[in-house]
């Protein structure tokens, strides 16, 4: 798993879980 170049917490992203 490549690593990711924002370091956490991430920004607010726009993401929908899949429900």
């Amino acid at each position: 798993m490549p690593v990711p170049l924002a370091p956490y917490p991430s920004p607010p992203v726009p993401f929908t879980p899949p429900n």
